[in-house]
């Protein structure tokens, strides 16, 4: 898990910036009373996918690096350990996965590198087994490779049952996706924070509320000094960007005469709510809680500008 990088907008004095990842609780700069903490939330395009084998259906997260699934995929299970691949970091021997749906761990080597071996090696998609338990599987930056066929993440519980029926037509329904828009995605740590309070003219230290603020969080963006690449690019570091843009539209607007309290307080009041803490086929309707999300998600209208 990793900080996200320290500043990503400056207006005024307002510094806007992404928060570490779970299991942590959001760190510096983050933390500061001063700054916007931001949270990620889903953006438009992320969506799980039903995954059936032998009757049993579980739920996977498409990766935003890999082509998404748009119509029904089937082939049978082959899980990785039954070619002494268990975690996908090797390449497999070409064509022993032609028209099959490969199983593996998560562990010692990027998701995306899991992905571009199985399509290598003729799978017509991967899954990604997570390692600890958890609720909601997690999503993955890109690390690499080629990752050409569909590749999605499920829970460790999901991958077990899965386990148990390798060699059978798994099918994954990219024709009936459910979509996720609306929810803090699980990569998102959560406050509150340890800082500097003020009561009266009383300094004290106690809990702050971090993050503040939610906003989508992936995105296609430009590669930098590469003329016109672009590749994926995400997490609070993502959405941190969406925050520092909508304060930069929102200054301009107001012909920059807000003070940075303001311009925080403008942003943070406008707020989307009613945001679930995370996809409802996992948790069902249970709205983020403060300590995820803070006000909720970032909403820019007309609204904002009064």
């Amino acid at each position: 898990m990793y900080c996200a990088p320290l500043l990503k907008g400056t207006f005024r004095g307002l510094v806007i910036t992404g928060i570490i990842s779970p299991p942590y609780i959001v760190g510096t700069p983050s933390a500061a009373r001063s700054a916007l903490s931001v949270a990620q939330t889903a953006v438009p395009r992320d969506k799980v996918f039903p995954i059936t084998v032998s009757g049993v259906t579980v739920y996977g997260i498409a990766q935003p690096w890999a082509p998404e699934p748009i119509t029904v995929i089937t082939g049978n299970l082959i899980y990785g350990a039954s070619l002494g691949n268990a975690l996908g970091c090797e390449p497999f021997p070409d064509g022993s996965l032609t028209g099959s749906v490969l199983l593996v761990d998560r562990g010692e080597c990027a998701v995306s590198i899991k992905g571009s071996n199985g399509a290598a090696a003729g799978a017509v998609a991967v899954i990604v087994a997570n390692n600890v338990a958890g609720i909601v599987p997690p999503s993955f930056g890109f690390g690499g490779g080629a990752p050409t066929v569909p590749t999605l993440s499920i829970t460790q519980a999901a991958g077990t049952a899965l386990k148990t029926r390798v060699e059978d037509v798994a099918t994954i329904d990219g024709a009936s996706p459910v979509s996720v828009v609306g929810s803090v995605v699980g990569t998102s740590s959560r406050g509150p924070a340890m800082g500097q309070m003020f009561y009266g003219n009383q300094v004290m230290y106690g809990q702050i509320i971090k993050p503040e603020i939610g906003a989508p969080g992936a995105s296609i963006s430009a590669v930098a000094g590469s003329g016109d690449d672009v590749e994926p690019f995400g997490g609070t570091s993502g959405a941190a960007p969406m925050v520092a843009g909508a304060a930069a539209l929102l200054m301009n607007a107001t012909d920059w005469q807000l003070s940075p309290w303001e311009l925080k307080a403008r942003l943070m009041n406008t707020a989307e709510t009613g945001i679930l803490n995370g996809p409802s086929v996992f948790i069902g309707p249970a709205l983020a809680p403060i300590t995820r999300i803070g006000v909720c998600r970032l909403f820019l209208s007309d609204t904002n500008w009064n």
